[in-house]
């Protein structure tokens, strides 16, 4: 399922992206927010307004991510080291060095956590199984 459509992420973000590339980075930012909830986001129709709300915002903001990153080459990216173009040069920085954090060399974006951490969604404890 993917938490958002095209119309909530231009209002949310008022950022323009063809409707296209929006509906190839939507599952990928869903399929993230799954992962990083473990996939409890999956039960979203479940969720009260305030969860469902922060599930979205979580998603616009990956998608945000993915589209700043460069869209759908942003899932290949991890394979890049480094590049010269003229007298442009980039060269990636070592996992040591990187702050960010990646799901399966994606990289997240940060507001994920924000928008996530007061619903609980993000727990790691485990419960006894019955």
């Amino acid at each position: 399922m993917n938490y958002i459509d095209y119309e909530y992420y231009i209002n949310f973000t008022k950022s323009r992206i063809s409707i296209v590339e929006f509906e190839e980075l939507v599952e990928i930012a869903s399929r993230i927010i799954d992962t990083k909830t473990m996939e409890r986001a999956t039960k979203f129709d479940s969720y009260c307004d305030f969860i469902k709300d922060r599930i979205q915002k979580a998603t616009a903001s990956q998608v945000k991510k993915l589209v700043k990153d460069g869209g759908s080459k942003a899932i290949d990216k991890t394979n890049l080291v480094s590049e010269s173009i003229g007298g442009y040069n980039y060269t990636k920085a070592s996992k040591s060095e990187q702050k960010v954090e990646t799901i399966n060399g994606i990289e997240v974006s940060p507001m994920v956590d924000i928008y996530l951490l007061p619903t609980g969604l993000l727990n790691r404890s485990i419960r006894g199984v019955n």
